[in-house]
């Protein structure tokens, strides 16, 4: 019996592990879970960009489940439509035409087969510089074939931005939406000014489907901890004294009309009706519901009641537990969530100014080469016709013109009559541009504060 209960303990162990770090939480570098970065890469991978045609959906589908993707088809459909959908995403990574659903209720987008998507550019912004080595760690899929990476460069803090919630095993995770310009702006400011307060870099909740916040107060401290009082959401509703009935145009973040609709039904048909008459949902791309009153009812405490028995009043939890590097689940405050992606983006963009240097500078040592040959062409022209093989051609090449073995392929590669054709001016006017961006790379990489203004300003 004591070794089933270790056996149980242990599986449990693993399972909880693999759900709160392959499922359920997004890493706070790039604020995405592991089933969307799969999807979202796929679709870069293969060419579904903003500046392609669309594709089906049906078709992009069976490329996540060609390749990374493992949990299903309806699943992988559903994460590309929900990251298009405007309700959902404060700033949607995926491009969709056609239904891609409604905020009548959810899952409410058509076949996939009758839908065409491809990235949003948004969605090609966040894997900006990805084939720079700007990753470290790549996982292999499950094939052991192709690699994702582990983490996207997300020059920008469009993850966070879009919010998240998800449920592990004994955690769960829920942050709220904020607007990418006041979040770049804290980011700058945090960036300038790591000591900062808290109120120096606070950004209110900003719902993608509006709303109002009706507790900031209560929020700000949960977002300073990290953790504590939720999002206490009310809808835009105005009253219509000619036609007595409450004008419903925004409604809280992950409501849908269709349980507002059931609710006012159940109000309606109940004892304990506060005066509404009937209602009408004429939810388009916008939510729309309209509440008649009778005429004895009191607009007042018919709204407070609606505010109080009704999801048009809702909450949405404040919880940042994410991912810490990609691994360890723990409980961020606001500031240190901002601080972790600065930390990731420095990186990210050090290490692609040291890719473009690498490029740079293989560049430049070609040039010198091609350089050497064309100041004495014949020669090159002649050691190469008299060489009995490419290998034999390089050896000579190295040998007669002190050239290395990279600068002797470059030469070879070429055909004798583009490398006579080749103008020494062109080279070395090419030349000259390539060190003066060396020496600005160089540069910015030497000074923290050049350096800085690049994450500013990326």
């Amino acid at each position: 019996m004591s070794d089933l209960k270790s056996i149980i303990n242990e599986s449990f162990i693993q399972y909880s592990g693999a759900v709160i770090q392959s499922r359920a939480l997004v890493d706070v570098r790039d604020g995405l879970k592991p089933s969307a970065r799969q999807i979202l890469y796929t679709m870069y991978k293969y060419g579904y960009n903003s500046n392609k045609p669309y594709h089906k959906t049906a078709a992009i589908v069976g490329e996540t489940l060609k390749h990374f993707y493992i949990h299903g088809d309806s699943s992988a459909e559903g994460i590309i439509m929900r990251s298009a959908q405007p309700f959902a995403l404060r700033y949607p990574f995926v491009d969709v035409k056609g239904n891609v659903g409604s905020q009548i209720e959810s899952g409410n987008w058509a076949a996939p087969r009758y839908t065409e998507s491809r990235l949003s550019k948004l969605g090609d912004m966040i894997f900006t510089d990805v084939n720079k080595d700007t990753i470290t760690e790549w996982k292999d899929n499950y094939a052991n074939d192709e690699q994702y990476p582990v983490i996207l460069p997300t020059k920008g803090f469009y993850g966070i931005c879009n919010g998240t919630s998800g449920i592990a095993v004994g955690m769960a995770s829920s942050v709220p939406q904020y607007n990418l310009r006041e979040l770049n702006n804290a980011l700058i400011y945090l960036i300038d000014h790591p000591d900062c307060d808290f109120d120096d870099i606070y950004c209110a909740p900003d719902f993608a489907t509006g709303a109002i916040l009706y507790n900031e107060n209560e929020v700000k401290e949960s977002m300073k901890n990290g953790t504590g009082f939720a999002c206490k959401l009310r809808s835009v509703i105005e009253f219509d004294a000619k036609e007595r009935c409450f004008i419903v145009t925004e409604i809280p973040y992950g409501v849908y009309t269709n349980t507002i609709c059931g609710e006012l039904e159940e109000i309606v048909n109940g004892e304990n009706n506060p005066g509404i008459e009937r209602f009408n949902d004429l939810t388009g791309e916008k939510p729309l519901i309209k509440i008649y009153l009778t005429k004895k009812a009191n607009p007042d405490k018919v709204l407070k009641f609606l505010y109080k028995e009704t999801s048009l009043q809702y909450y949405y939890s404040i919880n940042f537990t994410m991912l810490d590097n990609g691994r360890f689940p723990r409980v961020f405050t606001w500031k240190e969530m901002l601080q972790a992606h600065i930390v990731h983006e420095r990186e990210v963009y050090r290490r692609g100014f040291e890719y473009d240097l690498r490029k740079i500078e293989n560049r430049i040592h070609i040039i010198n080469g091609l350089l050497i040959c064309l100041a004495r062409i014949d020669e090159v022209v002649a050691t190469i016709k008299s060489s009995a093989s490419t290998a034999a051609a390089s050896i000579a090449l190295q040998r007669n013109f002190l050239l290395d073995a990279e600068q002797a392929k470059a030469v070879l590669d070429m055909k004798l009559s583009r490398l006579a054709h080749l103008e020494v001016k062109k080279l070395e006017d090419e030349k000259t541009s390539l060190e003066e961006k060396s020496a600005h790379i160089h540069e910015i990489l030497e000074n923290e504060e050049l350096f800085k203004n690049e994450l500013k300003n990326g």
